[in-house]
């Protein structure tokens, strides 16, 4: 929805972040794999040479395309693809950017309740859409914010995240029984909690933040800028598997009484390490990555493109 809202008044495509970061994580996802696997830690996917070649190869050469990190993958394609979704909403009224949104709705529920090569676009989509008919239209100065308003998108927002959590864990106990529970368990995780819930939750949380009034802060900001950081530090296939199975052995403890407790406390030391560990990132190495992305991008021009 962010990137909807900041990227609806302008085409100009700029992928440099993110192509260096994804290129900087997949060669930190295959020296983690190098790593742990010459320590004797084992993946339990790897069965061939191919699959162990996916691990070692594919996450240093194609950090993008491997498709390791959805939300990489489905934003690249989203950023390139926003200056023909900006000119499709500038040339639709109010009516006409609501259908649009309703109609990608519909086929991202379709897409995901039929587990679909493309989901994740279609979901990055629907809420880039959502952020550009939020800003387009000044949805968040329409958005009353008294006192009252603010209680009551707050307990929806509470009870929405409540209802997905119940949700989500009375389906996937069904999922195991017949083909008809199954189905039903589909219905529950995918379309209520992914269809429903999510984008309900995500525009009570947008409306929320977007109406505070409040000084810049430089821990937040530093902090949000290496959000996207810790996402592919922890959730590459490789640092999924070594951090939640191999060290904190999230999967044997899932049933004890404390797991709560043991969970949060886990999420946290694993942000704040991973966030660490991104801050050094932006601080000291990107600036060199982005100078030798555009020293490629200088010879590029100046060999290979028609004057």
């Amino acid at each position: 929805m962010l990137t909807g809202y900041f990227l609806i008044y302008n085409d100009k495509i700029n992928l440099k972040k993110i192509v260096c970061e994804s290129v900087y994580y997949g060669l930190f996802a295959t020296l983690l794999f190098i790593i742990s696997y010459a320590l004797g830690y084992r993946f339990d996917d790897i069965s061939s040479l191919i699959s162990l070649l996916k691990y070692v190869v594919g996450d240093a050469i194609l950090p993008i395309s491997k498709g390791n990190w959805w939300f990489v993958t489905a934003y690249v394609l989203i950023v390139l693809l926003h200056p023909l979704i900006n000119k499709l909403f500038m040339k639709l009224n109010e009516k006409g950017c609501i259908v649009a949104i309703l109609a990608i709705w519909f086929v991202y529920t379709l897409g995901t309740f039929l587990d679909t090569t493309f989901y994740s676009v279609h979901e990055l989509a629907l809420f880039y859409c959502m952020g550009a008919y939020i800003r387009k239209y000044n949805v968040l100065g329409k958005v009353t914010m008294k006192k009252g308003d603010r209680f009551v998108m707050c307990v929806m927002l509470i009870l929405s995240i409540g209802m997905y959590a119940l949700l989500t864990s009375y389906g996937f106990q069904m999922s195991t029984d017949s083909i008809i529970n199954k189905g039903i368990s589909k219905i529950i995780t995918f379309f209520v909690c992914g269809s429903v819930i999510v984008p309900l939750s995500s525009f009570i949380i947008f409306s929320l933040i977007g109406n505070l009034k409040c000084k810049p802060n430089s821990v937040i900001n530093t902090l949000a800028a290496s959000t996207l950081g810790v996402y592919m530090i922890h959730e590459s296939a490789v640092a999924r598997s070594v951090i939640w199975h191999g060290l904190l052995k999230v999967d044997k403890l899932y049933m004890g009484a404390l797991f709560p407790i043991y969970a949060l406390v886990c999420i946290i030391i694993v942000f704040s390490v991973c966030s660490f560990l991104d801050i050094i990132r932006l601080r000291f190495i990107e600036p060199k990555m982005i100078g030798i992305f555009n020293r490629c991008e200088a010879i590029f021009v100046d060999n290979f493109l028609v004057e």
